[in-house]
């Protein structure tokens, strides 16, 4: 984190049972993850639960331990705010794919609906700038537009940029 951010929310996300009949495998895996990943806090919910650190690696994992052993599960997107001040700022990350050239357009457009900008086109290779809250499940996605054509060269930290801003009351990274 950088040292100029006066306060730092962590990484959340929620997760949420479509079945019921799981809920007593949904919280072996939630205790799970409560016994290995004690930075993650786990707040429980109706019909789930929000995860919440100040590690990418950790939700992810944890996330991904919780979805290995209960089916039919909705993963929420995450969310990741920064604030300096009265303006929230957002981590953005610098993406390089390799697609083939008829997929160019679709990643492109895919690209711009993610909040990229910046994007450049060379020969096979697109890079752009995204904010990470826009990026989770994007490498399953650029399969899917690319019919599994398209790879995933990196994904790095650029910088943190303002977030938009939308009506009061409205979460300014997914609005």
């Amino acid at each position: 984190m950088r040292d100029d951010m006066d306060h730092c929310r962590p990484l959340s996300v929620e997760v949420e049972l479509q079945d019921t009949q799981l809920y007593a495998t949904f919280q072996a895996a939630v205790n799970d993850v409560r016994t290995k990943y004690s930075e993650v806090e786990i707040v429980p919910t109706a019909l789930g639960a929000i995860l919440r650190t100040e590690s990418e690696l950790a939700l992810e994992t944890a996330v991904h331990l919780i979805a290995q052993r209960v089916p039919k599960l909705r993963i929420g997107a995450p969310s990741v705010e920064y604030i300096r001040g009265s303006e929230l700022f957002e981590p953005v990350a610098r993406v390089c794919v390799q697609v083939h050239g008829a997929d160019v357009q679709r990643v492109s457009a895919d690209a711009i609906a993610r909040r990229g900008t910046s994007i450049a086109i060379e020969r096979d290779t697109i890079a752009f700038d995204a904010p990470y809250s826009e990026l989770w499940g994007y490498s399953t996605s650029l399969r899917s537009l690319t019919r599994g054509g398209g790879s995933l060269v990196s994904v790095r930290f650029l910088e943190y940029r303002p977030a938009p801003r939308f009506g009061d009351g409205d979460d300014p990274v997914h609005a």
